[in-house]
């Protein structure tokens, strides 16, 4: 179906000459548009019967405008209103004026405004090095050469003559001091005064061309609002497009209809929004419907083209087609660096072919918050500063920022790109909220996967879910390798709605967003995807899985916190986050022996609000200058308890999940689980294995199913077992019997005459080759009398 049906109005936006007897409406900027004539005091249209670019390069030159590119006929600028006045217009090419031209006036030919004629100019205006294509340094062209203006008196008034003439919105600020950095080549005009009614610079009063003394690092610059917007994407680069057109002289926003609509119309867009290059063209309103009309239908670009309004399209107004709403994702021109997760990090921003840094001079959260949202991550957590993520390298590109509700970090006030005397230890930071989670795991690094979107949360559906999906989810938490993507609802049934399915990640994106998938459809919460990662948080040498050596992942290498300032509540968030219980006691001075490597955190000031470690605020990664010896520890109450005896060492076995303790059924129940169970609670070896519900039947959630040890696991939870909501009821409630059997043999010795059966050399030799015969599989030890000897001399027979 085509989207089309014409438009038979007479828009706004129109641009006239200096004589005022021509003018162009309708077009992208003040060089192209549906030609205008006055004759008879009044405005009317050309027809389009002989149109050809001689015809235009006339027109081209009256309105003082480039050399002429295409001569358009068919109103392909959309009809005009009021008469046709001119037809069969035949110039030479060499005309001062169109009216100088042979032609046939109103009264003598019939035609109507289906056949309205329009130009396509060179412009000789152009911005150069914005952050999109309405904003950046100003430069015109005279005398075959592009030069710059001088920002001596530049104002609001001749921002907004710009503004007008390159066809953007009104005008967001007007530049000074070389802002979108140092042009080259003849300052062409200066002391610019413009009366804002002006359609195009060159009608305003200019004092004369080239005659200024005025140098480059004085160019003057303008940020228009964009002609352009995306709208309902995952960030500031993806989204459904929409244009804006002016009607009855109030722009209006409209979208763009899908056919024909591919990677080379995405990438202009992606170009005039400032973004990086295309990366997909979406159709069939993958973003959802828009409003109002739809502007453009079978939009054909080359790929090179400013602006979309420079493409080759059929105009039209449609309000019942937007289920095909056309959409683009492309990359993003700003990134974080060396954060914890996928959204958080040093910031860098992408200009003039290099990546760089922003200095922390007047860095705040405002600034912060516009680089959370450019990012489609959540609401902003803090503003970091001094390098909080380590130092980058290369130039750094702003400082002094002074964003306000800008849509990208580019748009914001500053000093300038690259104007700053900024060194890489001030790099500014950000940490924004994660706009994915995990519910329902074991720890903060596994669960179901929710995405956050429409300012709700919904889940992710498992068809095509596999270990390149949950290596993305994996590196985007900030955890550790994907061990397993898990479907089936594995974590449990999620609420709400289903946001993702059919994902298909190549493995290597920064967020799940980045990934094809489809976003509407799916209704089957039983169908939940989830995922385990390796965790980035880990207890070492301590007694059990909840007590150790706290060591953190960061940047692929593991390291650990230093004791200063380290308390209670900083411990709290690590049981918490390891799936233990609650914290019994803070360790310091490397109480469960010193680590190697970097010693990644210190001086932490956690909240009972955080989840995990890296959350917490802190003096930075790797920018303490503790040693080994100030390792902190913890220790937590453990995750599995025995419930229902006297001896803490047998009963029902319970597992804390999702900070409620749950049972174990007894299918598949054996010796091999029961002894991990014995081992992480430090009760010995497995004496006996019991099942239903031997003593008694618990409360609350089965939480574990099919569980299947090995026996050399660390924890119940490292084991595999189904977490799927089963019929298995509490009279099935697993339980266990650990202890240890003490056996005590008396050994006797025959030595000979001058050896001492006590010499240490002697007696570890001797403990060896006991314990190869005996095969003992516990703990043996040689009991050492008062006196410090082991054997001494038998008197008499042996009993």
């Amino acid at each position: 179906m085509l989207c089309s049906m014409w438009l038979i109005l007479i828009l706004g936006n129109t641009i006239s000459s200096a004589s005022e007897s021509i003018r162009l409406v309708n077009g992208n900027n003040s060089c192209s548009g549906t030609l205008e004539v006055f004759y008879n005091s009044q405005w009317g249209t050309v027809c389009d019967d002989g149109w050809d670019l001689l015809d235009a390069a006339v027109v081209c030159k009256e309105m003082g405008c480039g050399d002429a590119i295409e001569a358009k006929s068919g109103a392909f600028f959309r009809p005009g209103g009021g008469y046709v006045l001119m037809s069969n217009i035949a110039c030479v090419g060499n005309e001062p004026t169109l009216s100088s031209c042979s032609s046939k006036k109103f009264g003598y030919f019939t035609c109507d405004h289906s056949k309205d004629a329009g130009v396509i100019c060179d412009s000789l205006v152009r911005l150069v090095n914005g952050s999109h294509s309405c904003s950046g340094r100003v430069e015109v062209f005279n005398e075959n050469l592009w030069g710059t203006v001088c920002d001596n008196g530049w104002n609001y008034s001749d921002a907004a003559v710009i503004c007008k003439e390159m066809g953007c919105g009104d005008v967001f600020e007007q530049r000074i001091g070389g802002y979108f950095s140092q042009g080259s080549g003849p300052v062409w005009l200066s002391d610019v005064q413009c009366s804002y009614s002006e359609t195009s610079l060159r009608h305003c009063n200019l004092p004369g061309w080239g005659q200024n003394s005025c140098g480059h690092e004085k160019d003057a610059a303008v940020a228009c609002q964009s002609r352009i917007r995306l709208e309902n994407g995952f960030n500031a680069c993806s989204g459904r497009v929409e244009i804006f057109y002016y009607r009855w002289g109030n722009p209006e926003f409209g979208t763009v209809c899908d056919n024909n609509w591919d990677l080379s119309d995405a990438a202009v867009v992606c170009r005039e929004m400032g973004c990086g290059d295309a990366r997909e063209a979406k159709i069939a309103a993958y973003f959802g419907q828009g409003g109002g009309p739809v502007w453009l239908n079978d939009v054909n670009c080359v790929g090179n083209e400013i602006t979309l309004a420079a493409c080759k399209s059929q105009n039209t107004e449609d309000y019942s087609l937007h289920y095909k709403d056309a959409g683009v994702i492309c990359q993003s021109l700003v990134k974080l660096v060396n954060g914890t997760n996928s959204c958080s990090g040093r910031v860098e921003v992408f200009f003039d072919g290099r990546w760089g840094t922003v200095c922390d001079d007047g860095w705040d959260q405002s600034d912060a918050a516009v680089v959370c949202k450019e990012l489609g991550c959540g609401n902003i957590i803090e503003a970091k500063n001094a390098a909080y993520f380590g130092p980058g390298s290369g130039i750094i590109w702003l400082s002094d920022l002074q964003c306000a509700s800008s849509s990208t970090l580019r748009n914001c006030n500053s000093k300038g790109w690259g104007q700053n005397s900024c060194g890489h230890e001030k790099d500014a930071g950000v940490a924004c909220q994660l706009n994915i989670r995990l519910l329902n795991g074991i720890t903060s690094c596994s669960g179901r996967v929710e995405v956050f979107r429409d300012r709700q949360w919904g889940t992710v559906f498992d068809d095509g879910w596999d270990l390149s999906d949950a290596a993305v989810v994996c590196r985007q938490m900030g955890c550790g390798d994907a061990i397993e993507a898990k479907g089936g609802a594995y974590f449990g049934q999620g609420p709400g709605q289903i946001f993702m399915g059919f994902v298909n990640c190549f493995g290597n994106e920064t967020m799940l967003t980045d990934c094809k998938f489809q976003r509407w459809g799916m209704y089957d919460h039983s169908r939940d995807a989830g995922v385990i990662c390796d965790p980035s948080l880990r207890l070492i040498n301590g007694h059990g899985s909840c007590s150790g050596r706290v060591e953190v992942l960061y940047n692929g290498a593991w390291g650990t916190v230093c004791d200063d300032g380290w308390d209670l509540t900083d411990a709290s968030v690590v049981c918490r986050e390891m799936g233990c219980g609650d914290v019994i006691e803070t360790k310091s001075a490397a109480h469960f022996g010193p680590g190697s490597g970097p010693v990644w955190i210190s001086d932490l000031q956690c909240s009972n609000t955080d989840s995990r470690l890296r959350d917490c605020k802190s003096s930075g990664w790797g920018r303490g200058s503790c040693g080994h010896e100030k390792d902190a520890g913890v220790i937590c109450k453990d995750n599995v308890r025995l419930v229902s005896t006297t001896n803490p060492c047998s009963g029902r076995v319970e597992v804390l999940l999702a900070g409620q303790w749950g049972t174990v059924c007894d299918v598949g129940w054996d010796a091999s689980d029961a002894a991990v169970v014995c081992r992480q609670l430090g009760c010995g070896t497995v004496l006996e294995v019991k099942s239903a519900a031997y003593f008694g039947m618990g409360s609350g959630t089965v939480w574990m199913n099919n569980v299947k040890c090995s026996g050399n696991e660390p924890s119940l939870m490292g084991c595999s077992y189904n977490a799927i909501p089963n019929r298995c009821g509490h009279e099935k409630d697993a339980g266990i019997i650990c202890g240890s059997v003490k056996v005590m043999l008396r050994v006797e010795v025959k030595a000979r005459n001058g050896v001492d059966p006590n010499a240490a050399g002697i007696i570890d030799r001797l403990s060896e080759e006991i314990g190869k015969k005996l095969q003992i599989n516990g703990n043996f030890s040689l009991k050492t009398w008062s006196d410090g000897k082991i054997f001494h001399e038998r008197i008499g027979a042996a009993p």
